[in-house]
């Protein structure tokens, strides 16, 4: 089954408003030990307007806690039990709390379904996510959250707060079930696969400026295969088509923008499950895959769509199977990124650039590249290999490294690379940095021309330039990379990793501790 993928970021934004009430019975009388501090709780008008996924309809019953300032502890409040809960009604709700005059807080709101599988500690300031029993595409596992900073008291007040999700909104759709029907194929319950997804939050972690952040090991979730979402309208419309809901996710993810895959399948057997790779997810977004899910070939696009914001990014990327020089130049100059594979073996690739912001995936997928030069100088490019497969530099040309790295970054996790010579029939580099990107190698075999000084410039690093190489892996043909045999203030083996000898031989090989 032949894939191509157009990759697009989306974003649901739900937010809790905070406004004064100044009715006696909203606000009971206050004890004398402190002022009070009415907050009154309402989603905002844009989620009651959308639909049910993303409606923030379902995030019943808020939850506070309160800690002084820049400690851990959570106080009493109200004199009572270190939370406070309030239910929801008609998307609002009214919580009251005596604050002492003269010290700052930290505030916790925190806004979820009573049968989301998520586990609030005021104690531990966090909450955790048992990902095992989300068992359906269900509305009910959103939630929101706020944690009002450094918030000072003196005299009785209200106050006006908006929450945010913490996780980013997952929505998969197909345009082709009228063609899977015709094939009996049976997509009636999907699968979906995310990888390196957190399942913790803590609410008082991270910067100043920052809103709580995930804690612990990243790890991949598979969850259970589940009836697809029915009576919804996927997000992003095309016009002349029909987009079916496939699968609906909320997954916890950090502050930054996170890259990943997600992997997608359906109850029939016979079909093969489809990675999506680089994948963006982003807190309080929406992240989109639709397109032609059930037959091949297929198109993909994945859209980040905000409530409020204008899209941050819109990222289309081209899955595309190639064998030839000039197929592969075409799929690395294209807009957008891409993941290309190769089918056969190419002899005379040339030099191959990867363009200012894009991100090219290559897959050897067991075949060599002959004559190459692959090139992420320009900023923002990104080049990351995978599989199998031989990558020889060219001989009698200069400065023609096997992989040149400049403004860029690049990622090495396999492969075998064979640096050629220069036209004075001495060495040329096979991996070289050459600006301020950074290379770093987890797998494969590097090898090259020993220079007449008798230094490997297999890995090299321009010494007036503040690039670096960060060795994780790999094996090393006639040197030992730890050694200062090059650039070594520049080339280091990462933490947690050493260089040892492959025993009866002169080759190093670079393993973890």
């Amino acid at each position: 089954m032949k894939f191509i993928k157009n990759l697009l970021p989306f974003m649901g934004m739900g937010a809790l408003l905070l406004t004064a009430s100044c009715s006696s019975e909203d606000v009971p009388e206050q004890p004398v030990a402190g002022e009070g501090v009415t907050f009154t709780v309402n989603l905002p008008a844009e989620l009651q307007s959308r639909a049910a996924f993303g409606s923030g309809l379902d995030a019943v019953n808020l939850t506070c806690a309160v800690y002084e300032h820049g400690k851990k502890e959570p106080l009493l409040i109200n004199g009572e039990n270190n939370t406070l809960t309030a239910t929801f009604t008609n998307l609002k709700t009214t919580v009251t709390m005596n604050l002492p005059r003269g010290k700052a807080y930290d505030i916790v709101f925190w806004a979820q379904n009573p049968d989301a599988p998520y586990t609030f500690s005021a104690t531990d300031h966090n909450f955790n996510i048992n990902y095992a029993a989300v068992n359906s595409y269900d509305e009910k596992y959103d939630a929101f959250c706020w944690i009002e900073k450094n918030f000072s008291i003196t005299t009785a007040t209200s106050k006006e707060i908006t929450l945010y999700r913490p996780f980013a909104q997952l929505n998969v759709g197909t345009m082709d079930t009228a063609d899977a029907k015709t094939f009996k194929l049976d997509y009636s319950r999907s699968q979906i696969t995310v990888n390196g997804i957190y399942s913790q939050f803590d609410f008082l972690e991270g910067a100043e400026d920052v809103q709580g952040t995930v804690v612990g090991v990243p790890a991949d979730v598979a969850f259970p295969m589940s009836n697809i979402p029915t009576g919804e309208t996927f997000p992003v419309q095309v016009e002349g088509k029909t987009i079916d809901y496939m699968a609906m996710l909320y997954v916890l993810v950090p502050t930054q923008k996170m890259i990943t895959q997600v992997t997608f399948g359906v109850k029939d057997q016979s079909y093969k499950a489809f990675t999506f790779e680089n994948v963006p997810f982003q807190r309080n977004y929406r992240t989109n895959i639709y397109g032609n899910l059930l037959t091949a070939p297929a198109e993909f696009n994945v859209v980040i769509d905000p409530i409020f914001n204008t899209p941050d990014n819109n990222v289309v990327v081209n899955n595309v199977v190639v064998n030839d020089a000039a197929a592969l130049d075409a799929a690395f100059s294209a807009e957008g990124d891409a993941n290309i594979t190769l089918s056969g073996d190419i002899a005379n690739a040339g030099r191959l650039q990867v363009p200012a912001g894009k991100t090219v995936t290559l897959n050897l997928n067991g075949h060599n590249l002959g004559n190459v030069c692959l090139e992420a100088s320009a900023a923002g490019s990104n080049l990351i290999i995978n599989g199998e497969g031989t990558l020889s530099g060219s001989n009698g040309t200069d400065e023609n490294p096997v992989v040149w790295v400049g403004a860029g970054n690049v990622t090495l996790n396999g492969g075998s690379y064979v640096g050629g010579t220069d036209m004075n029939n001495v060495c040329n580099s096979t991996i070289y940095v050459n600006g301020t990107g950074n290379a770093i190698i987890n797998g494969g075999t590097y090898s090259g021309v020993k220079y007449t000084n008798g230094k490997y410039y297999v890995l090299n690093v321009n010494d007036n330039t503040n690039g670096t190489i960060e060795l994780r892996g790999g094996l090393y043909i006639d040197f030992n990379p730890a050694a200062d045999l090059t650039d070594g203030s520049k080339i280091y083996v990462a933490t947690g990793f050493k260089s040892v000898n492959v025993a009866g031989t002169t080759n190093y090989q670079v393993v973890a501790e």
